[in-house]
């Protein structure tokens, strides 16, 4: 009857809306479970590194960190540190340079003990620091790397995680003291605001800024900065700059860089080569030392002209360096330098591409890169490229399609040089074109003998 049917159709809303809920809560369990998966994995991971039963407090750091006689390395067959010795005075602004490769972020990762030295040690105040518990020497650090995760809360909140307890009176000085005022002015909430996913309020400096922040909500003794400027432009980095200024004063300060304007700032310079300190001294006296530190301040001082086009001097002293190139006149290689162009690319972009036509000689000047072979099997990774290293000549001397795919594997830069000017190069330089022939059978030997040992037909040639 009609009474029934009205009193059917309101029923069914109600019982269908559960039983759809309930189907779909199979997929949120399904999802769920694929990501506690993930959760438990890291949770069960082993702990290499832990705490001695007998390990002492750490008190309040008032004086030197020594590494002594370290030896580091990630794979045993790679030593990273090589013998380092190494004293930085408390209250100290010490700056950390040298190549990539040099050892640079492993003293950190061994400040931290986020790693054990494989020999010699890693000593605060006299106190090694396999002795003291983690806590209380890692309480004393403040740290700032290079990306800061921003979390989807208030400006408040993402400063405060950095200290369970602390009031809103150090929370509001440690902001203040990171430069963040005008920020907090402009927000609508002010310290009140969310910041949204990732800080997407929020500008590249302004993120850096409130990094500093959180670091000096823990009071530190030691304050480490990790590449904090590396991906910020010059204007950003040069504010970065005066802000470290203001909060260092009391404090050990490390700064692990590339950036030698930051150097510049610093008290005393440690330039790290192999494994080992190669210089040592205030940035004034290292720049015209004639050493490796002034081999990288003249490179960045030099880099580039208007236009993306190198500066002669570095770059034709860099050109040199490739056997190709290293009878050519300075007159040569300065005409040369001048047809490079300066290229970025991303970590996770590939510069060259299996398969493509050789159309560029490159020159790898920042950063680092990974050769992988496509075949049968997948992908496999024969070889390494790093700062200093060139790629590409290959393919230009035979006319040969690539056969390996170059891909970045941290912010890389590179410098090339086309088809035509390296052609127009050979024509006009015979000695060049003497030496093409030995250098052509060399190189295909080598990638023979590369590509058997990985178990690949072709031959890993970029």
């Amino acid at each position: 009857d009609p009474g029934t049917l009205v009193a059917l159709l309101l029923l069914l809303p109600s019982i269908i809306g559960p039983l759809r809920q309930l189907a779909d809560m199979g997929e949120v369990v399904q999802t769920s479970s694929g990501s506690m998966q993930r959760v438990t994995q890291i949770l069960d991971e082993p702990v290499d590194i832990d705490d001695k039963p007998d390990a002492i407090e750490l008190p309040r750091i008032q004086n030197n960190i020594t590494l002594e006689d370290v030896g580091f390395g990630y794979d045993p067959d790679r030593p990273i540190l090589t013998g380092l010795n190494l004293t930085i005075p408390h209250g100290t602004n010490v700056a950390i340079v040298g190549p990539s490769g040099s050892g640079k972020s492993t003293v950190v990762n061994l400040l931290l003990r986020f790693w054990d030295p494989e020999s010699g040690r890693v000593a605060i105040d006299g106190h090694d620091i396999r002795d003291v518990t983690m806590d209380s020497l890692r309480g004393q650090i403040g740290i700032v790397f290079q990306d800061t995760f921003v979390f989807n809360t208030t400006l408040r909140d993402n400063i405060a995680l950095a200290r369970e307890g602390a009031t809103d009176a150090e929370i509001l000085a440690s902001a203040d003291a990171a430069q963040l005022q005008s920020l907090i002015d402009s927000l609508p909430a002010g310290m009140d605001t969310v910041l949204g996913e990732r800080g997407v309020r929020m500008s590249g400096g302004q993120r850096q800024r409130l990094a500093i922040a959180r670091a000096l909500l823990r009071d530190p003794a030691i304050l480490i900065f990790d590449e904090a400027t590396s991906a910020l432009d010059a204007r950003t980095e040069t504010e970065i700059r005066d802000t470290i200024r203001q909060v260092v004063s009391g404090r050990t300060t490390i700064s692990i860089t590339h950036r030698l304007s930051i150097a510049a700032d610093a008290d005393v310079v440690v330039v790290l080569d192999g494994g080992k300190v190669a210089e040592m001294g205030p940035h004034s006296e290292l720049v015209s030392a004639g050493g490796l530190y002034q081999q990288l301040y003249e490179e960045q001082t030099g880099h580039v002209t208007a236009g993306g086009r190198p500066r002669l001097g570095p770059e034709a002293a860099r050109l040199r360096k490739v056997p190709m190139f290293a009878d050519l006149k300075g007159e040569v290689l300065a005409d040369l330098s001048e047809q490079l162009m300066l290229e970025r690319f991303a970590p996770g972009e590939d510069i060259v591409k299996q398969g493509d036509a050789g159309d560029k000689l490159y020159i790898l000047t920042r950063g680092g890169a990974d050769v992988l072979v496509h075949n049968d099997r997948g992908e496999t990774r024969v070889n390494t490229i790093k700062e200093g290293d060139y790629f590409g000549e290959y393919a230009l001397l035979t006319g040969e399609e690539r056969t390996a795919t170059v891909r970045a594997t941290q912010p890389t830069e590179v410098y090339s040089l086309a088809k035509q000017e390296f052609t127009d190069l050979v024509e006009s330089e015979p000695r060049l074109q003497q030496v093409l022939s030995s250098f052509v059978a060399q190189r295909a030997a080598a990638f023979a003998a590369a590509a058997q040992a990985a178990g690949i037909t072709a031959g890993a040639r970029a």
